[in-house]
């Protein structure tokens, strides 16, 4: 899991996923779908599902954001578990 333009990554839209079409939820099951432009909060878990067509996957994976300043341009980011 990784933030995409780790300099302005501080919305929904600047996180990526391995796999196609995903969406991001605040919730495990069921909840709400975050939008591209809802603001990233920090020590928040966001939970990204697969979709395609109108299947999506039952299971969702867990990601806590970690929000930091003053990052090294080309640092490794660590994927939660």
């Amino acid at each position: 899991m990784t933030c995409k333009d780790s300099e302005n990554a501080s919305h929904v839209a600047n996180l990526s996923a391995k796999g196609a079409n995903i969406k991001w939820y605040d919730a495990a099951t069921g909840g709400n779908e975050y939008l591209t432009f809802d603001a990233l909060a920090d020590g928040v878990t966001y939970y990204a599902a697969q979709s395609s067509g109108s299947n999506e996957s039952a299971l969702r994976t867990a990601v806590t954001v970690i929000l930091k300043n003053n990052i090294e341009p080309g640092a490794p980011m660590i994927p939660s578990p």
